[in-house]
């Protein structure tokens, strides 16, 4: 059942005894009625209640309801609300034909019958709340099918594709729809013959696997299941079809099969015991040196039962060895890891125990077991075994890593604390070039000359600090090597045995010490230098100061000489008092003592004072030939914002003060970008002389100003960056800047965006879009606007919506060049330079080619001073820069429309 309170109708009419009537029937119903006896009142409430019925007089004082509806239907918004016409008997038949060409959805005609208003309003409630749902479906629907990560694709009777989804046009490329799907077939396939019985009805689904043509070449495999789509007669009339791609999974398979071959070869011809063992506990395959090493065949243990009671005859030992074998598997398999190694003492067939170390992998619910003789080596270990202890204790007391180099074999053993101290481990290769490569690359010719030509040359002491980096986590230590040569009964060396210390804690102690040195004298250098510029900066006003006052007392002095000198003197009083001002903010900075207090701010206000302060700057200093431009990203309604006022004038201002003293020609232009996450940036960008990359940080710093080559052309104390890095820090702001030897400079800085809550954006948005209708009224017109930047197409289609004009917005070159044919339904092109997949200036002589009367207005960011003679030559008819100017742009296009 329909709801009517969830109905809201808006009725305009100007007669005030017939709205009362209409809204007393319509409340009588149970719908949420809300009245207008006007045009203008009529919008404004549209625009905040978005009502789904409008009830709308055709004759009204200040315009008609077919304007209105003309307004209404043109704004997407709005262009959904259903408009029902209500017209006297002695509306003439054509303006009500008008009404339902300008978008109307029906009319009645006054006066009307209640029985006649009411179904009228049901019939249309209906129709809405069935739309409401249709949108939601296709919706649903179109999100569904697009973001599925598998591919689907339509294709009609002919087999050429019709529609796709994201993954499909990802695969197979944006030009995908209107070709045939053969043409993406690779190889010689017989695809077309095993589907053919699709369309003519023998299935309605079918699976396929087919080798298909990616978008970039390479050759894919892909599993098909196709469905036919029939019409209302059952009759085939295309195919839905559904794909993933399965290369990787094809090629594993085959991998795979050749990886079991590989490995029954491989475990045949292994240098170790190897046998295989099944979920069932059959030991079903075991090579050739298992046999020669333990007797048994597999008449001997045909099941792991059998094993244990040959190898292991002892009943508690086997008990121990089962137990911690099926431990060990279980983890195994658990943890997706190998079978962990173990030491058992295993009975061969012979009688002979040997000592053998078991591990394995597992595969599946199977395991591969190994075997390694550890039998000759357990005796050896056992005499090294004391000697190792000791030498372990000593050197973990003293924290020395011990070596022993055997000279005539290159090769050399160490302690565990001397592997820590390197980072290797045992399967390091330990030579006098593995040695080597472990030292710094600094410091490696010389340590290996050191122990050439002094230790092996001269039978010297090994006695040296040096660099190292640790092979295992890549940082640098400071070690110191002590060492001895062993010499034979001709005084030749036979061995190196030394320790190794790490030394990098004092090392660095005394590097810290050191560049505490040399800090505390660059501080004493740099505090120095500035209080001689300081100084100099002080005096140099203070001169003409005091110089320019004493003569005022002359009283010969001239009228015009005495304001002349007067104004020296203030102006001289302002940089010394910007300089004052200067020192005191830093100090405050630094004391930890400086406030601020958030108010509401009008950026561009703030621009605009700015940009009138240093206009008048540059005409007293006579920079003239520099232009100074302010950029804002918002309009005036929206640019409101909580934040420091203060901080941000003064901050924009010395920005602002250094682009203009370091900048001799061009421009200085300055602004604020759309803010983004929680955050405004803002800039101040200059055509001067340009930082250098090794000062960017430099410059902030206090006092490294004073360090500049060109000081005395350009002064300054060098605190007014540091006072702006330390103020937009209180606010949890930053600074930076880019910028490159004679390439000018871009100082950013990014506050915290807070948008002043209480202000009212509709406040002069009608009025302003009226005042636009009023003196650019392009109705009629035929805009094509091509922007490749979504937000930049939102934009223009705001600003150019009040005029009237009918956009159609697209956004690449490929959607442009579709469009060849319908040109002529067009008035004007404003055409986007740069697009992501052509050249604008290109386009431009394309479509001038086609038809060489359509306007066109080319727009760029890069604004050279070369782009408007590209755009003249490519044939444009006009030419904007970025960021677009309402007004500007209203006044270039104005002109063509007045023409077309």
């Amino acid at each position: 059942m329909i709801n009517n309170s969830e109905f809201k109708i808006l009725v305009v009419d100007d007669e005030p005894d017939q709205l009362k009537i209409t809204e007393h029937l319509l409340r009588k119903e149970h719908y949420a009625v809300k009245t207008a006896q006007n045009g203008m009142e009529c919008l404004h409430t549209i625009r905040m209640d978005k009502p789904d019925l409008l009830m709308l007089d055709v004759v009204m004082p200040d315009m008609s309801g077919i304007d209105i509806c003309m307004i209404i239907k043109s704004d997407p918004a709005l262009s959904s609300v259903y408009i029902i016409l209500l017209s006297g008997l002695k509306i003439q038949t054509d303006q009500i034909a008008e009404g339902l060409e300008t978008g109307a959805d029906g009319y009645i005609i006054k006066p009307y019958k209640r029985r006649e208003l009411l179904a009228r309003i049901e019939a249309a409630h209906r129709t809405i709340s069935a739309e409401k749902k249709l949108r939601i479906l296709q919706t649903r629907t179109d999100v569904i099918l697009s973001e599925m990560p598998d591919i689907i694709m339509e294709v009609n009777r002919n087999k050429v594709y019709t529609w796709a989804n994201h993954a499909g046009y990802q695969f197979f490329g944006d030009d995908v729809i209107g070709k045939e799907a053969a043409f993406y077939f690779e190889e010689d396939q017989k695809t077309y013959e095993i589907v053919d019985p699709l369309f003519y009805g023998a299935d309605d689904i079918f699976y396929v696997e087919s080798w298909q043509k990616r978008k970039d070449g390479e050759k894919r495999l892909l599993a098909w299941r196709c469905r036919v789509l029939k019409d209302e007669n059952g009759k085939v009339v295309g195919a839905l079809s559904s794909a993933r791609d399965i290369t990787q999974a094809k090629q594993a398979e085959l991998a795979m099969m050749e990886s079991e071959e590989r490995f029954r070869s491989l475990v045949k011809l292994a240098p170790i015991p190897l046998c295989f063992v099944n979920r069932e506990g059959v030991l079903s395959y075991f090579n050739d040196r298992f046999i020669r090493t333990f007797g048994y065949t597999s008449a001997d243990i045909p099941t792991l039962r059998e094993w244990w009671k040959l190898a292991y005859p002892d009943e508690g030992y086997r008990r121990w060895v089962v137990e911690t074998w099926e431990k060990a598997v279980a983890k195994a398999a658990r943890e997706g890891i190998d079978i962990e190694p173990v030491e058992y003492n295993v009975t061969c067939k012979n009688g002979i125990v040997r000592v053998m170390e078991i591990s394995g992998i597992t595969i599946g619910e199977n395991f591969l077991a190994s075997f390694i003789d550890l039998t000759g080596h357990k005796k050896a270990e056992y005499a090294l075994r004391e000697n190792e202890h000791m030498l372990r204790e000593s050197q973990e007391v003293a924290r020395l890593g011990s070596y022993i180099w055997d000279l005539s074999e290159d090769l050399w053993t160490s302690s565990k604390i001397l592997d820590d101290i390197f980072g290797i481990d045992e399967k390091y290769i330990r030579s006098l070039k593995g040695w080597t490569a472990l030292i710094h690359p600094d410091w490696q010719d010389t340590m290996h000359n050191y122990v050439v030509d002094e230790i092996l040359g001269k039978l010297k002491r090994f006695d040296k600090e040096y660099k190292i980096i640790n092979k295992k986590n890549g940082k640098e230590y400071w070690v110191h090597g002590l060492g001895r040569l062993e010499l034979d009964q001709d005084n030749k060396p036979l061995k190196l045995i030394g320790t190794i210390t790490d030394i990098s804690k004092r090392k660095q102690v005394e590097v810290e010490l050191l560049k505490a040195k040399n800090k505390a004298e660059e501080s004493d250098r740099l505090k120095s230098v500035f209080l001689a510029n300081m100084s100099h900066e002080i005096r140099t006003p203070m001169n003409a100061i005091v110089g320019f006052a004493g003569m005022l007392s002359d009283p010969e002095l001239s009228e015009d000489d005495r304001n002349r000198f007067s104004g020296i003197i203030q102006s001289r009083s302002d940089d010394l008092m910007h300089i004052i001002n200067d020192l005191l903010e830093i100090s405050r900075i630094e004391s930890g003592n400086a406030t601020f207090v958030k108010q509401k701010v009008f950026l561009n206000s703030v621009l605009d004072e700015m940009e009138e302060v240093f206009r008048q700057k540059l005409e007293r200093s006579n920079k003239t030939n520099i232009r100074l431009v302010a950029e804002k990203a918002m309009f005036d309604t929206d640019s409101n914002i909580v934040t420091d006022g203060l901080i941000l004038r003064q901050v924009l201002s010395n920005l602002i003060d250094n682009a203009v003293k370091y900048t001799e020609s061009g421009s200085v232009r300055f602004g604020y970008n759309t803010p983004v996450n929680g955050t405004i940036t803002f800039y101040v960008a200059d055509t001067g002389i340009g930082i250098s990359q090794e000062n960017h940080h430099v410059i902030f710093e206090h006092f490294r100003q004073a360090e500049s080559q060109d000081q005395q052309k350009y002064g300054g104390t060098g605190l007014g960056l540091s006072i702006c890095k330390g103020s937009l820090a209180l606010l949890g702001g930053e600074i930076w800047v880019e910028s490159s030897p004679g390439n000018g400079s871009t100082f950013f800085f990014r506050l915290p965006f807070e948008p002043d809550k209480e202000k009212n954006q509709s406040t002069g948005s009608v009025l302003d879009k009226q005042t636009v209708r009023a003196t650019y009224n392009w109705s009629g017109k035929k805009i094509l606007l091509v922007e490749d930047e979504q937000t930049n197409m939102d934009f223009l289609q705001i600003i150019l919506g009040r005029t009237n004009a009918e956009l159609i917005p697209i956004y690449n070159g490929s959607q442009l060049k579709a469009m060849y044919d319908n040109l002529d339904s067009f008035d004007l092109v404003l055409l986007d330079i740069r697009l992501p997949d052509a050249n604008g200036w290109d386009l431009a002589k394309e479509i001038k080619s086609i038809r060489p009367g359509l306007k066109i207005v080319a727009q760029t960011a890069y604004a050279m001073s070369t782009d408007r003679k590209k755009s003249e030559e490519a044939g444009c008819d006009g030419y904007i820069s970025k960021p677009i100017r309402k007004n500007e742009l209203y006044q270039i296009l104005d002109k063509f429309m007045l023409r077309s």
